[in-house]
């Protein structure tokens, strides 16, 4: 009997010495890791803040194929006098993802318009938010008129293609039908011809620039953040820049959306301002 006493101490002493090493060399390394990664990344006071999570069949948050693309245009801003739009060069339209300024403010963009829910344009008005709507045929076809009431408030309705499709997979001709077509079809229903446009999915090459500028269109708008699952996502960062222009659209969760871009912007001290007035 007390050799098996023996024995058991024995076999707990080396158990917890193996615990201990445990503890001390893998538990508790691991912890402090996950610490310092969460402090890293841990968003501004009050902001839900994500550059990582990007909903199913979603615009990502940065453009796709960037990598074969030319050099996005960061305008300069008014506190130069200088806020004229970049000339098209080889009949390509500038593509732009933020305006560089000291100026605070920031440029909505909101897309599609497949889903109309009456509070859109009260919430919008409410907290004086102007934006520019990128709308697609294949989204408002059912309703136009719903996104005519923006535009007395302030907000522009600007080009996001026919068909929603994604462009840098068609023929020069199809993106000039895409575009054109829809900025055709927006001249007879809101009386405006569009200026500006935003590629579907961020999906673009120089065709589309090329499509884009015969088409009439001063520039191609992309994105440096986005207001996406009730939180805000950057590409770099964790709050808003002045400058920064944001991706929107019109879904279900638009209010959450709407109210975490509202937040970031308040957070940030800036205000909204239309893409439009700068590049004119």
């Amino acid at each position: 009997m007390i050799n098996y006493y023996k024995r058991f101490l024995k076999w707990a002493e080396i158990d917890y010495i193996r615990r201990s090493a445990y503890l001390t060399f893998i538990i508790i390394p691991l912890l402090a890791i996950c610490l310092l990664v969460y402090l890293l990344v841990k968003p501004a006071p009050g902001i839900k803040a994500s550059t990582w999570s990007v909903y199913a069949n979603d615009e990502p948050l940065k453009p796709v194929n960037d990598y074969d693309k030319p050099e996005h245009v960061a305008i300069t801003g008014k506190d130069h006098n200088d806020y004229v739009i970049p000339p098209i060069v080889n009949g390509l339209a500038p593509v732009i993802s933020s305006i560089s300024t000291k100026q605070k403010v920031v440029f909505l963009g909101i897309d599609d318009g497949q889903y109309k829910q009456p509070f859109e344009y009260e919430m919008m008005r409410n907290n004086n938010v102007k934006a520019s709507l990128f709308l697609a045929n294949k989204s408002i076809i059912d309703n136009p008129e719903f996104f005519a009431q923006f535009i007395p408030a302030g907000s522009y309705i600007e080009d996001h293609s026919l068909a929603h499709k994604l462009l840098s997979h068609l023929s020069l001709e199809e993106q000039k039908q895409e575009i054109c077509g829809e900025a055709d079809l927006q001249l007879k229903q809101f009386g405006r011809r569009p200026v500006l446009f935003r590629p579907p999915g961020g999906d673009y090459n120089q065709n589309t620039q090329r499509a884009a500028a015969e088409c009439g269109m001063k520039a191609v708008i992309l994105w440096i953040a986005k207001a996406n699952g009730g939180e805000m996502q950057y590409q770099y960062g964790h709050s808003l820049q002045a400058g920064d222009i944001v991706l929107m659209h019109f879904r279900p969760e638009f209010k959450a959306d709407m109210q975490a871009f509202i937040d970031a912007q308040n957070a940030a001290g800036l205000h909204t301002e239309l893409i439009e007035d700068w590049l004119q």
